[in-house]
């Protein structure tokens, strides 16, 4: 059976070798040193240079392993990135709990409100900690005139009323750590969207999805509710938003497409910077 030893094998025993190397010539300049001090007639303290050279030696070898930890040991800095990311993690899972409470206090309040100000259906909020999970869902109600399904002899056989349900806002926390909001819409047997769903937000963390985001999640559901309901002829403003809002979510979705580059965090700033250069020389006199 033959070993092959790898190139990280060798280049340590090189550098052990060139450790015992320098110790070497150092010990022989020492002695060199002391031999030419002794014929020239100068006194010199031995214990002290010995001393010396002695802390040079120790000073070089601790630097060598330093160097050989350093390139040839990288598990160290992997394991302490490891632990880091795991406490993070840790932390965003822990923050649930008091952040869900803060959630369901929005919610419930924006359930009162509805009560108390005549919305045209009932708002409800549950809560699910083994999934991780808040919603607040509007109650269903019947869309459109009774069906009436007879038989062949022209009896009545079932009456049928259909329905609209499944409006839904959703915040979850997956098993890594991060939040996501989603928008359900109504649907029923007589309309139903093409997008079942969309995304309106992913947030890294718990208390990222702050007040002022969870205010215009709130807004935009209610705004889906509303285009989405057979109940409503929603105008041309709300149809617009639910469409830049449906396009936006596809960003979370699959490859993303166009929506991903829209929507990515540099894009943006990039726009941004290559419009002022546009400014810039827009004003420069052209020669």
């Amino acid at each position: 059976m033959r070993i092959d030893h790898r190139r990280r094998d060798v280049g340590m025993a090189q550098q052990y070798l060139h450790v015992a190397d320098v110790a070497t010539r150092l010990q022989q300049m020492r002695r060199e040193a002391i031999a030419q001090r002794v014929r020239h007639g100068w006194r010199v303290d031995a214990g002290h240079l010995h001393g010396a050279l002695e802390r040079t030696l120790e000073g070089l070898v601790v630097q060598v392993n330093s160097a050989l930890t350093f390139t040839g040991n990288p598990m160290h800095t992997e394991n302490k990135k490891n632990r880091d990311a795991a406490q993070a993690r840790n932390a965003k899972l822990s923050a649930w709990q008091l952040q869900a409470d803060r959630f369901e206090r929005h919610l419930c309040a924006v359930v009162e409100e509805a009560k108390t100000t005549g919305f045209f259906e009932a708002l409800h909020v549950t809560r699910n900690n083994a999934n991780r999970q808040i919603q607040m869902f509007a109650g269903q109600h019947p869309v459109g005139t009774a069906e009436i399904e007879t038989d062949s002899k022209g009896r009545e056989v079932v009456r049928r009323v259909h329905a609209e349900h499944g409006a839904a806002l959703v915040i979850s926390q997956s098993v890594t750590g991060n939040v996501a909001v989603i928008l359900y819409p109504y649907e029923s047997e007589k309309a139903k969207r093409t997008q079942e769903y969309i995304i309106w937000s992913i947030v890294d963390s718990p208390s990222d999805l702050n007040e002022r985001l969870l205010t215009k999640a709130i807004n935009d559901f209610l705004l889906y509710v509303r285009v989405s309901s057979v109940m409503f002829a929603e105008s041309w403003r709300d149809r617009a938003r639910i469409q830049y809002l449906e396009f936006r979510g596809r960003k979370y979705i699959g490859s993303g497409g166009v929506a991903k580059v829209l929507f990515s965090r540099w894009f943006l700033p990039t726009l941004g910077a290559l419009g002022s250069i546009a400014s810039i020389f827009s004003v420069l006199p052209i020669k």
